[in-house]
């Protein structure tokens, strides 16, 4: 809390200082206005770190292991790397596959998607 009104305290002195007569149609914030943004930011935050860990917990876990050490708990999951799409060979209009290029082998490699691991 004490963070909080320290932040108020200088956004309204910040706005305070920097206000000219060139930006006059410009207004500080109330207190009430400074403390709906930073609450709404918070609010935000949360939602964004609750999406975050229902997709984390949402992959299978194929082996758990839980460590406790000196009052702390920590779950260690393991899981499936996440599936690779496959890129069928090129054919040309005979159906017969082709050889790639160099460049065209980079190209496909590069578009393949990055292995990722969630800690």
């Amino acid at each position: 809390m004490k963070r909080l009104a320290c932040f108020l305290s200088f956004t309204l002195a910040w706005t305070l200082a920097h206000a000219s007569d060139e930006n006059s149609e410009l207004t500080p914030l109330t207190k009430a206005e400074a403390s709906a943004i930073i609450t709404q930011q918070m609010e935000d935050k949360a939602v964004q770190k609750a999406i975050r860990k229902a997709e984390l917990e949402a992959v299978p876990a194929i082996e758990t292991r839980v460590i406790e050490k000196d009052g702390h708990r920590l779950t260690i999951n393991r899981v499936a790397p996440p599936e690779v799409k496959v890129v069928s060979p090129v054919l040309d209009s005979a159906g017969l596959s082709n050889q790639l290029t160099t460049a065209e082998l980079a190209a496909l490699i590069a578009a393949q998607p990055e292995r990722q691991s969630i800690s």
